[in-house]
């Protein structure tokens, strides 16, 4: 699995961006995939945050999480 970009490179990124760059030519600048830079571009103006999200975990603490209710359900009889 690939790493997510450095968080410099974000900046960066964002700073070409509020200079009046499109994210697409500014990813070009940085030599940043078209589609990773307008996703990050996306990110920062709807969280105003441009940071990488935790990459894995999650996943599988949820699934746990959905077993064991589930599991409990069964064993008490109550029906979702």
């Amino acid at each position: 699995m690939a790493k997510p970009l450095p968080n410099d490179l974000r900046l960066r990124l964002i700073d070409y961006v509020q200079s009046g760059l499109s994210a697409r030519s500014a990813g070009r600048k940085l030599s940043i995939s078209a589609s990773a830079a307008t996703a990050i571009v996306k990110r920062w103006r709807t969280t105003g945050s441009c940071e990488a999200l935790q990459m894995g975990g999650l996943y599988w603490r949820r699934i746990e999480f959905l077993l064991k209710r589930c599991l409990k359900s069964m064993m008490t009889g109550v029906k979702r």
